[in-house]
């Protein structure tokens, strides 16, 4: 298997050096690199089936260089240190990442993951969110979630709300409700910040433009589908303000 790294800080470079000369002895390490068109040219020279891939280089990002790259066909690790833009990018979109500093465990594990059949094409496929965020100022158009059933992409423009329900999260879009697991309602809240979502109480989230005018009446808020959600008198001054501010917006 042919790899490059794409990664400027030292000390990650040569952990990923030593670990995946030592444990994966079918790996072939054709390339390393720091910056981004050094790595663009590798990567259009080398034709790779892996690449690690750090966001942030000294000059250029990771992203850039999977942009000006997509025509070729290779799997992507990216590595990222506490960088919340890619970070959440990536989530949206469903990209494996390995947080830094780099252990063996979380290495191992994106390999192993990499490697599974099941990963092939929902890889390709998360690849594809990625770009389309990226393309659109890193500005995600979907989000992908876990249900029952498997792996799912929600459109964000679509959903009216999203709220607990037993054993995970619900969302509503107007004509559909999608049960989800594996996130709980603050890590749906953290990952929607500055989207145009707000939450209005303990158990659901609102999207903000999918709220029918009038304001909050009786502490609740009536949305596009007919429902209304309830308000805590602690969020009112504040959902009144957003409110507001789209209003004048629009």
């Amino acid at each position: 298997m042919k790899v490059i790294l794409v990664e400027d800080e030292p000390l990650s470079l040569a952990f990923l050096q030593n670990m995946l000369g030592a444990y994966w002895p079918e790996i072939d390490i054709v390339g390393t690199t720091g910056l981004e068109q050094e790595a663009i040219t590798l990567i259009q020279t080398q034709l790779p089936d892996l690449v690690f891939l750090d966001i942030e280089l000294q000059q250029g990002t990771g992203f850039s260089v999977l942009q000006h790259t997509r025509n070729i066909d290779y799997k992507v690790i990216f590595t990222t240190a506490l960088d919340y833009i890619g970070i959440t990018a990536l989530q949206f979109s469903g990209v494996h990442y390995i947080q830094k500093p780099i252990d063996m465990d979380a290495l191992r594990n994106a390999l192993d993951t990499m490697n599974a059949e099941a990963y092939l094409s929902s890889s390709k496929t998360a690849l594809v969110h990625l770009l389309q965020t990226l393309d659109n100022n890193n500005q995600p158009a979907h989000l992908l979630v876990a249900t029952m059933e498997g792996p799912c992409y929600v459109t964000l423009k679509d959903i009216v709300y999203l709220e607990n329900e037993h054993g995970g999260i619900a969302i509503q879009e107007a004509g559909r409700r999608i049960s989800t697991v594996g996130k709980t309602l603050k890590e749906f809240e953290n990952l929607l910040q500055n989207k145009g979502f707000f939450r209005p109480n303990a158990d659901q989230i609102i999207q903000l433009n999918k709220a029918l005018p009038g304001g909050i009446v009786d502490n609740k808020i009536r949305m596009i589908n007919g429902e209304t959600i309830a308000v805590s008198w602690k969020k009112e001054a504040e959902l009144n303000f957003l409110l507001s501010s789209q209003a004048a917006m629009d």
